[in-house]
């Protein structure tokens, strides 16, 4: 389901460095965060996909919609995993991983995957913080998986500096809330 990068190693400005030694590491950089936050970073990564879609609609209009879902349970609405797994995955051969498989070129394929990899970590964390088993097609499914979605990113063209951006931008948010929530006499923890 969850389709790895192209190479091991990455050309940079820098020099040519095995994939995984990059300095971001979103896996590491986000565990201490709530796991909305964690899934916050990854539905905005796949934001950061649509424009890859301009040219196929009924691609991009299942990408928005399946997206639209998932960011609805960070922003506190009542998802279950079943609906995101349904999402990625339906009986009628017609959800986002089959969808997927029948893109014509590459780049779209690439961009595709962090789409999927968002929507599937998204299921995942909701099974998990509803202390539930996700289903089947979510086993590949983990915390590493931002890892995995912060390649996938990089090799669909965004740069290891807007995902640091987004990543910052998030957990900024999350400091905020906490502040806020602190002085008005909560514990900042949601």
């Amino acid at each position: 389901m969850f389709r790895k990068t192209s190479g091991s190693t990455r050309t940079t400005s820098r020099g040519d460095y095995p994939s995984g030694a990059l300095m971001f590491d979103p896996a590491v950089e986000l565990q201490e965060a709530d796991q909305r936050d964690q899934v916050a970073f990854a539905l905005a990564c796949a934001a950061e996909m649509l424009p890859a879609l301009a040219t196929n609609a009924h691609g991009r209009n299942m990408a928005r919609a399946a997206l639209d879902v998932a960011s609805g349970w960070v922003g506190g609405n009542d998802v279950s995993s079943e609906r995101l797994v349904d999402l990625l995955f339906d009986e009628e051969d017609a959800g986002l991983i089959p969808f997927g498989q029948r893109l014509p070129d590459e780049a779209t394929q690439r961009a595709w995957w962090v789409i999927e990899t968002a929507v599937a970590f998204t299921a995942w964390s909701v099974a998990r913080v509803a202390n539930t088993h996700p289903a089947a097609i979510l086993c590949n499914v983990h915390h590493g998986t931002l890892t995995l979605l912060r390649d996938q990113a990089l090799d669909a063209g965004v740069s290891e500096q807007r995902l640091r951006h987004i990543a910052t931008t998030i957990l900024r948010g999350r400091a905020s809330r906490d502040d806020t929530a602190r002085a008005n006499g909560g514990d900042g923890e949601e």
